[in-house]
């Protein structure tokens, strides 16, 4: 009864004034969410018009149709008025919520909306409580814990021992040569960064004592012979050059013979060449290997 009334009260008031566009209306004043609310739409026309109202097909976005009623036509001379009553119910959260329908008129093949209706969201929560001061003071947090995730994590482990190893079976080989061709280069700067600071004082025993022993280590590691436990007469047959056996010589005579010569620093300059040469080359076999 109550629609039925609000729909004579529109169709009154807009006979009197021969309104020719139609009139929506929420028949409440508020709404909650997930709980039905009626929507009245009217026109006013001539009685000869053909009019189609909006039917289930119809998006009533932010509602969803529940259902529709249809009244009688009512008729005073020559104007008829049409009404419809939706149930509509929605579950969007806003403050305010409008709403415009529109009635497709077939003689004029027009569309013709109505007024936008408003009707305003009205909560269900009691917030009374959350104003008294006490209570706010009494409020404590207390943290949650996460539970943890281990299948997601097993996954992730599987995925990159997974990536690593074909990574490592693509690129393996060449990562292991690069790094060996690296520690290569890097031993052979370092004994040349010690064996130029000893050969700075050619004519220190100690430091001649451990030029040689820094020397035949170094040698061993280039050519892979046990240089550091060969005597000068094994190390001149391995690599036969006068003038390596010249400055072993110097070496020998410094260290076991407790004479140091002037030509010590030449002596040092010789192994120093020696090493280097072989150095270049060892490292150009390395190379080669490699690209085989």
């Amino acid at each position: 009864m109550r629609h039925f009334f609000s729909i004579i009260f529109i169709f009154s008031c807009t006979l009197a004034v021969a309104q020719r566009k139609p009139e929506g209306k929420f028949l409440e004043d508020s709404l909650v969410i997930g709980r039905p609310v009626q929507f009245a739409l009217s026109y006013i026309h001539d009685n000869k018009s053909d009019l189609v109202f909006p039917d289930s097909n119809f998006n009533f976005s932010p509602f969803k149709l529940i259902e529709i009623s249809y009244s009688p036509t009512k008729s005073v001379g020559s104007q008829s008025m049409d009404s419809v009553v939706y149930k509509l119910v929605t579950y969007h959260i806003d403050s305010t919520y409008k709403l415009s329908l529109p009635i497709y008129a077939l003689n004029s093949k027009t569309k013709i909306y109505s007024k936008p209706s408003v009707i305003y969201f009205k909560s269900q929560l009691d917030t009374s409580a959350l104003k008294d001061q006490a209570l706010k003071q009494k409020l404590i947090f207390y943290p949650i814990n996460q539970d943890f995730n281990l299948p997601k994590l097993l996954y992730f482990v599987l995925v990159f021992l997974l990536s690593s190893l074909i990574f490592y079976l693509i690129f393996g080989k060449i990562i292991r040569n690069q790094w060996e061709l690296a520690k290569f280069i890097r031993k052979h700067k370092d004994f040349a960064s010690a064996f130029k600071k000893l050969s700075k004082k050619p004519k220190n025993k100690q430091n001649i004592s451990d030029g040689l022993i820094l020397w035949k280590n170094h040698m061993e590691n280039i050519l892979r012979k046990p240089f550091s436990s060969m005597t000068t007469k094994e190390i001149s047959f391995q690599l036969k050059n006068p003038r390596l056996t010249t400055a072993l010589t110097e070496f020998d005579t410094a260290i076991y013979g407790g004479v140091v010569s002037d030509q010590m620093s030449f002596a040092f300059n010789i192994l120093f060449e020696i090493a280097s040469d072989s150095n270049k080359m060892a490292l150009k076999a390395m190379k080669d290997k490699f690209k085989a």
